[in-house]
């Protein structure tokens, strides 16, 4: 997956503000524990932990101020990029 992602993961993503950044892993956080659970064995949960870091750094504005929301918006992403993946 992209390396933004990864770097979300790994504490080290550039270009954002130190609020915006804190609010990205704090949604991360916040929203894994819920897509955690579609995801069986080791290499599936990296991959969707990955794939979830990507949508939270897909749907957060350098202004956003709610986790709660930012959260949610990725939750909702990886839920249609994954619908999208089953009907190819």
């Amino acid at each position: 997956m992209d390396a933004k992602a990864q770097q979300l993961i790994d504490g080290t993503l550039p270009g954002y503000p130190p609020p915006t950044l804190s609010l990205m892993k704090e949604a991360l956080a916040k929203g894994w524990p819920i897509v955690s659970r579609r995801y069986q064995g080791v290499e599936a949960t990296a991959e969707g932990r990955l794939r979830f870091a990507g949508a939270i750094v897909a749907v957060t504005s350098p202004d956003a101020t709610s986790v709660d929301d930012v959260a949610r918006m990725a939750i909702d992403l990886v839920n249609i990029e994954e619908r999208d993946l089953k009907h190819t």
